[in-house]
């Protein structure tokens, strides 16, 4: 391709002379529900615990989750494998910013008996690939943990292996990309590895998912540990790690507390953070799935968690909320905890994110307060779980009014958000229990499906669009010189982030100036004409 150097440089040209136009300010105030509550994935199995993550090379999400049940429908007692019911799989699906579903359906670990839970993903900027963590095993108590890694549209290129051959009772892993070091940190639980508690461990990933350092111990490995999740400081070159935290209990059903540890790039601990330990004391409640972020504006970071405050003598105060505490870049409590959300009934499993560009934090969480049972009655024990969120300034303090991801009837679960920067937009994806007999059905075999809520900026963002619309020919000469040219070097990959990044800037601006919209259309077509010399 003899002109593919020229072309660039026009391309790159061009965006640099848009960068001339002056930013249309947009804020939080003007995002609204853009797509409410579609299918990412409804079967005909089961799908369940869905994670997912931001791709700024592709501008895209990649959701993915854990599905279960037998491979058809017409099965009778004694039928062949395909219809044994604990059939599990690691499923995964592409969606645009613009909430449409792309592509076929990914499978990244094949139906198998057994069980395969909360799998988590991750983005490698530089390679524009995904690295996926995932348990696998016959039994929960016999449990290895798996890592794969697939390219940007979800082809398998790695695995899934065993990270490091175990079997016991491995499980609820998080993985996080360091973009300084290129590598990963992964942590899980395992039993018995440092001692007999279900323990956090730790390791270091290459970017080929080569272990360069572990295991080694996350938090000083005293009771039980449960549901770790972390966040990276670049600032500081750091990781945040935080989790259920039993050390001062038998065993995990009782009173949980929240811990955390500071851990540096190569997974050494530098202090350990008590973030609420409460035990013992009179208005001593029970915390749980803690969730983070981190704020780059003031280095430091928000964690939050669900707690459960107990009255015996009086059950009707009973109930949970969301609770957080702000934590300093060198692991020092910034503060005293406070509450965030405490609306009637149950507030529970909140996930959070930062958004850089308007200095504030995006959270959402599952509710029952429209479920019609005492204050008193578990979560579990309702027929109606909906999803929220609000949004809240950079010291934690819930602002603006509340929104309405999902309430429909049966269960909307365990949101969980990713920010799309570029579009100033957020998918929140949960799984979604339809069997109305909640408490009747087997857990495991109630019907559910994953589902989405795409929020944040209107209008059309994608400069192509904006200008030929989705179909036409002009949309697809640009595509194929992203995916086929820009998207095959470092240099063209940038060029693909700074067209996002100014597309929905200068759409703003064409839709208040036609003249400008001619000038841009001219400047595109004079590109394009380039381009399509270039394929004669």
């Amino acid at each position: 391709m003899k002109k593919a150097g020229f072309l660039v440089y026009a391309v790159l040209g061009f965006a640099l002379l848009l960068f001339m136009i002056p930013e249309v300010n947009a804020n939080w105030e003007e995002m609204e529900i853009l797509k409410y509550n579609f299918d990412i994935d409804v079967g005909p199995r089961n799908q369940w615990y869905p994670w997912l993550e931001y791709n700024p090379i592709d501008n895209e999400f990649m959701v993915v989750y854990r599905t279960t049940g037998p491979l058809r429908d017409n099965c009778d007692p004694g039928d062949e494998y395909d219809c044994l019911p604990d059939l599990q799989s690691i499923d995964a699906r592409r969606v645009s910013p613009d909430g449409v579903v792309l592509g076929d359906p990914l499978q990244w670990s094949p139906p198998e008996p057994g069980h395969k839970h909360a799998p988590k993903i991750t983005h490698n900027i530089f390679t524009n690939e995904y690295m996926v963590v995932f348990p696998r095993g016959y039994d929960t108590s016999v449990m290895e943990m798996n890592i794969t890694r697939t390219d940007n549209l979800g082809n398998l290129l790695y695995g899934p292996a065993s990270l490091y051959p175990r079997q016991n009772d491995a499980a609820l892993p998080v993985v996080i990309f360091n973009p300084e070091g290129r590598e990963y940190l992964v942590i899980y639980g395992d039993r018995g590895l440092f001692n007999s508690w279900q323990n956090n461990i730790g390791f270091i990933l290459n970017e080929d998912g080569n272990i360069r350092t572990g295991p080694f111990p996350v938090g000083n490995q005293s009771g039980d540990m449960y549901a770790p999740l972390g966040a990276y400081n670049p600032s500081n070159d750091t990781y945040l790690v935080v989790w259920e935290d039993f050390r001062n209990v038998a065993d995990w059903i009782q009173p949980c507390d929240i811990y955390g540890a500071l851990l540096d790039a190569d997974g050494n601990m530098i202090v350990e953070i008590p973030i609420m330990d409460d035990f013992g004391m009179p208005d001593a409640g029970d915390a749980r799935v803690p969730n983070l972020a981190y704020n780059p504006d003031k280095n430091e970071f928000l964690v939050v968690w669900e707690v459960k405050k107990y009255s015996l003598d009086e059950p009707d105060l009973m109930g949970v909320g969301i609770r957080g505490r702000i934590i300093n870049a060198d692991g020092t409590l910034a503060g005293p905890a406070f509450t965030i959300i405490d609306e009637p009934r149950i507030q529970h499993w909140p996930s959070i994110v930062y958004v850089q560009d308007e200095q504030k934090y995006f959270m959402a969480w599952t509710d029952t307060r429209d479920d019609g049972l005492p204050a008193g009655e578990p979560w579990y024990g309702s027929e109606d779980m909906d999803c929220y969120a609000t949004w809240l300034d950079d010291t934690g303090t819930p602002i603006g009014d509340e929104i309405p991801l999902a309430t429909g009837d049966d269960w909307q679960m365990s949101g969980v958000v990713s920010y799309n920067p570029v579009e100033k937009r957020f998918l929140i994806a949960w799984y979604d229990r339809q069997a109305m007999n909640l408490n009747t059905t087997p857990f495991a075999e109630a019907p559910s499906a994953v589902r989405g809520t795409l929020y944040g900026m209107p209008g059309t963002t994608c400069l192509a669009l904006a200008i030929y619309g989705e179909y036409s020919e002009e949309t697809d000469i640009m595509r194929n010189f992203r995916d086929n040219v820009l998207k095959q070097t470092p240099e063209g990959q940038s060029l693909i982030k700074l067209y996002y990044q100014w597309s929905p800037v200068i759409v703003k601006a064409m839709e208040k100036d036609e003249a400008f919209k001619d000038e841009v259309k001219q400047t595109i077509d004079g590109i394009l004409q380039l381009l399509v010399e270039e394929v004669e």
